[in-house]
């Protein structure tokens, strides 16, 4: 079954999970025959709430803090919590923390500061977390080891920044590049906080798209050109290294309907696939060579059975 989406409709959304990046923290090393930072709870403590304030500090052209729940082995769950858009809310959270020998675990939300493609600001409320915790035992205790690096993690809860999705058409290219830079800031900001070091990215929603420095940028990314298969010339989108992810099977015009059938070549989403072909083939390749008005563009995987089509002009 064939959707056909309008370029107006919503192409992001919010979720409890789309990607996180990963970083361990841990304080510079002591002087020999010193006790290590993380095995004493005084200055474990107070190197952890500096830590934290860096990150925060490094966080907040691009996020707003609202709320933050932390753990600790005496008094478990919601030890401390608290809303943070109180003046000097985020400064009583860290002197806490400075004080604080049996951390467990912190989850602290914030709202990114996002822009609307005309350039209107708005503020996604929750879309983004922070989550520290460390190694725990057997018994669910934690571990205060210098083996054991207190975890970092930022988690983004919302397709906004992803070029390709899931929603509506799927072709989310407008609201993504003018939010691109919010998060790649943050997370270089990131980087860039002593005591941290990155670990790794990863989403579950979004393998294929997700970078360290925040998700693809299909533009730059990816290029379209011809290969030969035997004795006919195809259309293929690949990387810059000319590695294909994609073939363009079959492209026609029927009654204002660019209709397009292509094929993956490596494990990649149709929505991925899709928003490839038109950011790569149908202008500068198809609606170039057509004598009729496009007022329809439809796509078509003979393989995974996905058929979809969009408004043209986007």
């Amino acid at each position: 079954m064939t959707t056909h989406q309008s370029s107006k409709e919503q192409t992001w959304a919010r979720a409890h999970c789309e990607a996180s990046w990963h970083y361990d923290a841990t304080p510079a090393n002591s002087w020999a025959g010193e006790q290590h930072t993380l095995e004493d709870p005084i200055r474990r403590a107070r190197w952890f709430s500096e830590v934290l304030g860096r990150t925060l500090d490094a966080l907040r052209l691009d996020a707003i803090p609202q709320r933050v729940e932390v753990t600790t082995a005496t008094e478990g769950e919601d030890a401390y919590a608290t809303e943070l858009s109180p003046p000097d809310a985020v400064k009583h959270l860290l002197a806490y923390l400075a004080n604080c020998v049996d951390f467990c675990q912190l989850w602290l939300e914030l709202s990114p500061r996002c822009v609307a493609p005309g350039g209107a600001p708005f503020v996604l409320h929750y879309g983004m977390d922070l989550i520290v915790d460390v190694e725990e035992d057997e018994a669910n205790a934690p571990i205060y080891s210098r083996r054991y690096p207190f975890r970092f993690l930022l988690r983004i809860r919302t397709s906004l920044f992803t070029e390709a999705t899931f929603n509506g058409s799927g072709d989310n290219r407008a609201f993504a590049r003018a939010n691109r830079p919010v998060l790649s800031r943050a997370l270089q900001e990131l980087a860039e906080v002593r005591d941290l070091r990155f670990v790794k990215c990863e989403s579950q929603t979004f393998p294929e798209q997700i970078r360290p420095d925040g998700f693809a940028d299909l533009r730059q990314e990816y290029r379209a050109y011809e290969v030969t298969q035997g004795s006919e010339v195809m259309h293929a989108i690949g990387t810059l290294d000319h590695e294909d992810v994609l073939l363009i099977l079959k492209c026609e015009t029927r009654e204002h309907v660019l209709a397009i059938q292509y094929e993956v070549t490596c494990k990649l989403s149709d929505p991925l696939a899709q928003v490839l072909i038109l950011e790569h083939f149908v202008a500068q390749f198809a609606l170039a060579r057509q004598s009729e008005p496009v007022e329809l563009v439809s796509f078509e995987n003979p393989v995974s059975g996905r058929t979809a089509a969009i408004v043209w002009p986007r």
